[in-house]
């Protein structure tokens, strides 16, 4: 049986519209992908029951890790905001009973 998140549902609705996956994907592009991404990363510490804490050197690892990704270099989600995004995630009814798929 797979772990199934309600914050992952709400993000994978897509609420920042169309993003041109291609190689080039434009300034306005690259924003919607930094904030998706900073919207897994949150779910995915909460969902985890990781520390906040542990966000403070994470985002330092990812432009490491990643040299030539641009969105690894633009994600700015440190304690706060990871904590702030957690919190003021709105989860629809049915996303939030349903534990497991």
């Amino acid at each position: 049986m797979v772990r199934y998140s309600p914050m992952f549902a709400l993000i994978n609705k897509d609420s920042y519209g169309s993003v041109n996956r291609g190689n080039k994907f434009g300034i306005n592009g690259a924003k919607k992908i930094t904030k998706k991404s900073e919207m897994h990363i949150a779910a995915f510490v909460s969902d985890h029951n990781l520390s906040y804490n542990l966000m403070n050197h994470f985002v330092q690892l990812l432009p490491k890790l990643y040299p030539d990704s641009e969105v690894a270099r633009n994600i700015k989600c440190k304690r706060t905001k990871c904590s702030a995004l957690v919190n003021n995630m709105n989860l629809p009814i049915e996303a939030a009973q349903s534990t497991y798929v």
